[in-house]
């Protein structure tokens, strides 16, 4: 009879399910082979070895591996639900060194159908055959950027088909280790199997490893077209079709009544010899809804209970955009998390947009539209808030645009980090040249601290400074918006940075997924941003209304030197951003008056601040007796730009400018490049197209222009 060899691997923790997963395997069996369950323990109680015994029958043999796990404590990784008896695997070719072929098999599984068709499958010329991850390959960020790697896929390490000989022979379980304890990890062992195997692997059918948290986070239409599988009528039936299906997240079957195929699981157990413990199950969605619910009756019917309410709700305020709210749109409503809904807020457009959107909604029955007076978006965000219905809450501009992948990483990072706040990075696209590029200001590395999960205790310093005032590039838990009573400013602009702050302030749990999500639009003469000199001393108004709430609530000495470099950041910006004399010439007035006494420069000296080109900056302005000083210099540094761009009237589209750092804008021709230059300035123009813009901040900062 042919032996067929199967490994488990499990802790205290784990031996309620893997001893429910191998009773489902016993019961699924061929009755013609040899089942050699090979059962690896880390500190197990001897109650569960004799369970696990008892699961012995003809054929169908228990053997019991006692492993010390102290050796591998060395790898454990913070902050990861997988417990580091996982990395037993790594050593697997040596624990069981006289056999050359194993199945591995996590022990949160069902076994729905005999295994023998898989562990014939030949992978004599591979270490292992896999399943792809959809998950993986996009979570928490996209795997070849991750990980370094240029594979086509990524497998998931739930099952694993393995040739242990050619991993003997070729090192493998050394390389595995080396990689987990030098390399990136966010899985606990599987980025480390998917960059050493180097995808010297076999790709098998998914029913094999039939991941359902896949199918929970995840549009369907989006997993049928990428594993290629023929459509079914009820979602169920993709899991009742499974050859094994992998309970692979932190939401248990074991701990939670209302996961999907919880029902199933549960009758599993009571037939096992595990059937004397009792569990203590909650009902997952009363703690984190997991939107996607398989019940007893709809194992009968195959019909699913879904939850009403959206994992997300998209906020989007909505003021005379027509010429982009589409666009917005669309990359809202593509996006591949199942359950989001998308709040519409128009502010009084009168330019059709809000007929745009009524037209919209029609269409797709996650947007909720709403419509309000002109109040400005701040009002307009509140209002949004109130009608959330979703877990979580994102902020997006009517005039941006969210990666395609952008709400199911947050989603899911929010979810395993039970976060209040999920900050991430960002993009500018220029409505002008429709370049992208990096918006640093949105997600600053250097202030972060080194713990996963922090809060406003860990980093007091730099906890306005981590981020930029915008609410957009962040998720917010709406429990947490509504516990604190978070509301937006109701200003024209500047609305922003109180709420960002505040929330900061407040938050128990924040966390960050460093990858650019959003694309942040500049350069768009309709935007808010562009109106700057109709009220240019707004900012400092609502910057003293955040320096009150703080003095008040006696939170300002502890945030006092983040709260100034703030201050100092957003006075330098304000003055490079307005266009006229006179908007220019009131916030001069406001530093040399207001701002002089704010900052201090006597007592906080130049280690206090953290920006240096804006320090210069502003000292710069302090430094003049008025401004008719200011224009005389930038009128030298004009007519050296004048002078450079005569060099290049005779440019094609093909001329490379040596130091410009941007390669789309060295290669514009000269009507282009007059033309950018319009639209942002003469000093921002001379940056970007003849020095680049890291070399022409510190030019034009030692000239005291920048």
């Amino acid at each position: 009879m042919e032996n067929i060899n199967i490994v488990f691997i499990t802790d205290n923790d784990f031996s309620i399910l893997t001893g429910v997963a191998i009773y489902s395997l016993k019961k699924h069996r061929n009755d013609n082979c040899v089942y050699n369950i090979n059962i690896v323990c880390n500190n197990v109680d001897s109650n569960y070895i004799s369970k696990f015994n008892k699961l012995k029958s003809k054929n169908f043999k228990i053997n019991i591996i006692k492993v010390d796990g102290t050796k591998y404590e060395k790898l454990k990784k913070d902050n990861l639900h997988v417990s580091t008896t996982a990395l037993f695997k790594f050593d697997l070719p040596n624990i069981f060194q006289n056999l050359d072929k194993i199945l591995y098999i996590d022990g949160d599984v069902l076994f729905q159908s005999d295994l023998c068709d898989l562990y014939n499958t030949d992978i004599s010329s591979v270490y292992a055959g896999v399943c792809v991850d959809y998950g993986g390959l996009i979570y928490p960020s996209d795997f070849k950027s991750r990980l370094k790697i240029k594979h086509k896929y990524y497998f998931n390490s739930g099952m694993l088909l393995l040739n242990l000989k050619k991993m003997r022979k070729d090192n493998i379980p050394k390389k595995l280790i080396e990689y987990r304890l030098k390399k990136n990890n966010y899985y606990m062992d599987q980025d480390a199997f998917n960059v050493v195997f180097r995808e010297n692997v076999k790709y098998l059918s998914l029913n094999y490893n039939f991941v359902i948290t896949c199918w929970r986070d995840y549009d369907e239409s989006v997993l049928t077209d990428f594993y290629k599988l023929k459509k079914q009528d009820k979602m169920i039936d993709y899991l009742l079709n499974a050859d094994i299906v992998h309970f692979a997240s932190a939401d248990k079957p074991s701990k939670y009544e209302d996961v999907p195929l919880a029902d199933l699981w549960l009758d599993y157990f009571k037939e096992s010899t595990f059937n004397k413990i009792k569990l203590k199950r909650l009902y997952l969605k009363k703690i984190n809804p997991v939107h996607i619910y398989f019940t007893k009756e709809s194992l009968k019917t195959k019909e699913t209970d879904k939850i009403d309410a959206p994992c997300i709700s998209v906020i989007i305020p909505i003021y005379n955009a027509r010429n982009f709210i589409v666009p917005t749109l669309n990359s809202v409503l593509s996006q591949d998390l199942k359950f989001f809904e998308v709040i519409c807020v128009d502010d009084g457009s009168t330019d059709g947009t809000y007929e745009r959107l009524e037209q919209l909604a029609k269409e797709d029955s996650r947007i909720k539209l709403f419509k309000q007076k002109n109040q400005f978006a701040g009002v307009a965000r509140n209002n949004g808030i109130t009608m959330a219905t979703g877990d979580y809450i994102v902020f997006l501009d009517s005039d941006d645009k969210l990666e395609k992948h952008a709400l199911v990483r947050m989603y899911k990072k929010a979810i395993s980090e039970k976060a209040d706040i999920v900050l991430t990075g960002a993009y500018y696209l220029d409505d002008v040249t429709k370049v992208v590029s990096s918006a640093d200001f949105c997600l600053r590395m250097n202030f972060l601290p080194s713990k996963t999960v922090f809060s406003a205790d860990d980093v007091p310093q730099y906890i306005f400074n981590l981020t930029g005032g915008n609410p957009w590039a962040k998720c917010y838990k709406r429990e947490f918006i509504l516990k604190y009573n978070l509301k937006f400013l109701p200003i024209k602009r500047s609305e922003d940075f109180y709420f960002v702050c505040l929330s900061l302030i407040y938050a128990k749990r924040i966390t960050v997924l460093p990858d650019r999500l959003f694309f942040y639009r500049i350069n768009n003469a309709g935007s808010l941003e562009s109106t700057k000199d109709e009220t240019p001393l707004i900012f400092w108004d609502a910057n003293t209304i955040l320096y009150n709430y703080l003095k008040e609530h006696n939170l300002f000495d502890k945030y006092k030197q983040s709260f100034l470099n703030d201050s100092l950041n957003r006075m330098a910006y304000n003055l490079k951003q307005v266009k006229t004399v006179t908007s220019l010439e009131v916030i001069f007035k406001l530093l040399k008056t207001e701002g002089v006494k704010l900052f201090d420069f006597n007592t906080n000296k130049d280690n206090y601040w953290y920006f240096k080109s804006n320090l210069a900056y502003i000292k710069y302005f302090l430094s003049l007796n008025n401004l008719m000083q200011y224009f005389n210099d930038l009128l030298e540094e004009n007519k050296k730009l004048k002078k450079a761009l005569s060099k290049y009237k005779n440019d094609n589209i093909k001329t490379k400018i040596n130091y410009s750092k941007n390669k789309k804008e060295s290669k514009l021709n000269f009507k282009q490049k007059l033309k950018l230059a319009k639209k942002r300035g003469i000093r921002y123009c001379f940056i970007r197209l003849f020095k680049g813009r890291d070399a022409g901040d510190k030019y034009l900062t030692k000239k005291g222009l920048w």
